[in-house]
């Protein structure tokens, strides 16, 4: 859907004898002037609410007028042949049906939805549109908590060639942005939109130099009818939670002939692993994506350190679609430097060049992302330099922030316990780092084997260890994205024939250029001849044809995963680490706990430390007791002890902040301890 929105001059025709003209103007004199007037203009929009035929969808809609002049928004389906011809449709449709004679139209141009549904609103508000939440059109899809959703008109739409290659160099373009430009513009192709024929993936390190990039694309494709509309949906900030979602739907929808930039990043602290978490996400995107693939121009930005779901995403729809990876430019202090001056130009902000030369040093490159965060950074400052002066030497509150290690290594090292993990993987980072040394000799770098098996205990952190360990190897360059996809017997075993290798394969797919954990493998070993062998013969196989883009990690049980291990020969073979989950004792659990308790803005009380040691003292007394998450289940029922203890104390007081961070001793009591799952019984008779 296209939104549009123009002018139109127009003068009364005289019509005598004609009682049942219809016409667009009031007697000026009439008292009641405005009143019919805006009925009037009411009338004529009931009648215009869909001039479309033959399938298409032609809404145009009087948001404001006066006598003489018309407002008018427009939107038309991708099916239309574009503004221009829609605009002439609705002119003569008013000449046909009203006493008036066109003048003029002016000021066509595109506009957002937004832009679309303010002016409907207006013309509610002003009484010409009545009702319009009847149309058929709903674009009320920018207020949730899912998503975030802005929309994009680039200024320029029609570029030549040479000023699309001129504009490449301007944003540091890399070489593939250059090559799809040579394509875009190549005299083989034919001018005219067909369908979308490629969708695009963009690796960037920042959102601005994804909307640079976009928007030069864009320009680019409608130069050469390649879209209808220039219209940029930017879909970011995406939760787990955002499927079946019906605003979604509607921006897919309401996008056909038009572009959707769906940027994948996402905070790993938050989220932890990706893939699993966002399983349903992507299933909702992918088939929303197929369902409109020939229309809407899917446009995947994968910010560099924020990978999100993005691998998971595009090596999953790079079944189905063909996608040209576009990579961020870079170049040297030359090229950082217009860059910059392009950024400040293109904001209307001056500045000298032999300042901007200033910001940069002589070293050999810089990315286009860097280049975007001098330029904001500039921006910020000159708030106070340039702008409000009288702030320059202000001082402001200093406040003390915790520092947060983002580093995956880092993190790793400051996790308690789990001294042999570390030992294991500072191995695995310094063969990586040799490999690559080698290489740059020249000489033989064949990659090893990185496949692992993790076994311990439940809540013994093998799944953060394993995510922590993807993005390890992705920061050395041995993985491309270092994303965690994370399954399970349940995903990996069909119900029928055939169905168990085609989903060990699609998993592989997804978890291609990050780490396949695959939880618990053990259950994949059992005697009811239900594919489990099947699958493990499959994933011996995508090892070894996944050896260099993916590491897979099962995990599992210790006394159990010597099962799945001596199942298939070749499978012990291809695990080249075997690292020992260990239980904590009961002073790193006590360590554990102080952690959560601080993440949580919480602290303990006196007398609580003892009270805490004591029971996880005990917990460890008992096989199998959960590790971890007994930790963490045992503050989260000590906050609910805290709750129901506080409203009992303070019924009717002041409660002050101390008190509600506070745990206090009776607020802990020993939680259940977590067994190993029962075995599976077999059902049957006994003979």
């Amino acid at each position: 859907m296209i939104f549009y929105e123009y002018k139109i001059l127009f003068r009364d025709r005289d019509i005598k004898g004609d009682g049942l003209v219809r016409h667009l103007s009031v007697d000026p004199q009439s008292e009641n002037f405005e009143k019919e007037f805006c009925s009037v203009i009411e009338r004529a929009n009931k009648s215009m609410k869909n001039l479309g035929r033959d399938g298409n969808t032609i809404i145009a809609q009087i948001y404001s007028a006066i006598p003489g002049e018309l407002f008018i928004v427009m939107a038309c389906s991708d099916t239309c042949n574009g503004g221009t011809d829609c605009t002439e449709m609705v002119c003569r449709y008013l000449e046909k049906n009203y006493a008036i004679e066109v003048i003029e139209v002016t000021d066509v141009s595109e506009i957002s939805a937004q832009d679309f549904s303010d002016r409907i609103e207006k013309g509610n508000d002003e009484g010409f549109i009545a009702r319009w939440r009847n149309f058929d059109i709903q674009v009320d899809y920018f207020n949730n908590n899912d998503f975030n959703l802005y929309e994009i008109i680039p200024e320029k739409k029609n570029l030549t060639k040479d000023e699309a290659l001129n504009r490449a160099a301007e944003l540091m373009g890399d070489k593939s942005l250059i090559e799809e430009i040579e394509r875009i513009y190549s005299p083989d192709n034919q001018k005219g939109f067909f369908g979308i024929p490629v969708h695009y993936k963009l690796s960037v390190t920042c959102r601005d130099a994804a909307k640079g990039m976009i928007e030069l694309l864009v320009g680019a494709l409608m130069t050469n009818g390649r879209l209808i509309g220039s219209r940029i949906n930017y879909l970011s900030d995406i939760t787990e939670n955002c499927f079946n979602d019906h605003d979604v739907e509607k921006i897919f929808k309401y996008g056909e002939g038009t572009v959707l930039a769906i940027e994948m990043a996402g905070d790993e602290e938050d989220h932890g692993s990706y893939a699993s978490s966002y399983q349903k996400v992507m299933e909702f995107y992918e088939k929303l994506i197929l369902k409109h693939q020939m229309k809407t121009l899917c446009i995947f930005v994968d910010l560099s350190g924020k990978e999100g779901f993005g691998g998971a995403m595009v090596n999953k729809m790079a079944e189905a679609l063909d996608i040209i990876d576009i990579r961020e430019g870079c170049g040297g202090r030359n090229e950082a430097v217009q860059y910059f001056l392009y950024r400040a130009l293109r904001d209307g902000n001056e500045i000298e060049e032999k300042k901007v030369r200033s910001l940069f040093s002589e070293r050999k490159q810089y990315t286009a992302g860097e280049v975007d965060e001098k330029y904001s950074e500039w921006v910020r400052s000159g708030l106070k330099d340039r702008i409000y002066r009288a702030y320059r030497e202000c001082s402001t509150v200093s406040v003390d922030k915790a520092v947060t290690v983002n580093e995956p290594y880092q993190e790793l090292q400051n996790m308690i316990g789990l001294d042999e993990i570390k030992k294991v993987v500072d191995e695995i980072v310094d063969a990586a780092a040799v490999r690559k040394l080698r290489s740059k000799m020249g000489l033989d770098s064949t990659d090893a084997s990185l496949h692992m098996i993790f076994t311990g205990n439940p809540g013994s952190a093998k799944t953060t260890v394993a995510r922590l360990v993807a993005q390890i190897l992705k920061k050395e360059g041995v993985l491309e994205s270092g994303h965690l996809v994370e399954c399970g017997r349940a995903e990996l075993v069909g119900k029928y024939v055939g169905w168990t290798a085609k989903n060990v394969c699609r998993y592989f797919r997804m978890a291609r250029g990050g780490v396949l954990f695959i939880d618990e493998a053990y259950s994949l070993v059992d005697d009811s001849h239900s594919f489990g062998d099947e699958a493990i013969n499959t994933i011996v196989q995508e090892m070894e044809n996944h050896r260099n883009d993916t590491v897979v990690i099962f995990a599992g049980y210790p006394d159990k995963m010597e099962d799945f291990l001596a199942r298939n020969e070749g499978l012990r073979s291809r695990i080249a680490f075997h690292l020992e989950f260990p239980d904590y004792d009961g002073d790193e659990l006590y360590r554990i706990l102080e952690l959560m308790v601080h993440k949580r803005g919480l602290k303990l009380g006196k007398g609580a430390e003892d009270v805490c040691r004591e029971i996880l003292d005990g917990a460890c007394s008992v096989p199998d007791f959960g590790n971890g998450r007994y930790v963490r289940n045992l503050i989260e029922k000590a906050q609910m002890s805290q709750s129901h203890r506080i409203v009992r104390e303070y019924k009717g007081k002041k409660i002050g902040k101390t008190v509600v961070k506070t745990l206090m001793p009776e607020d802990f009591e020993p939680g259940e301890v977590r067994t190993k799952k029962p075995e599976k019984r077999q059902i049957g008779f006994w003979v």
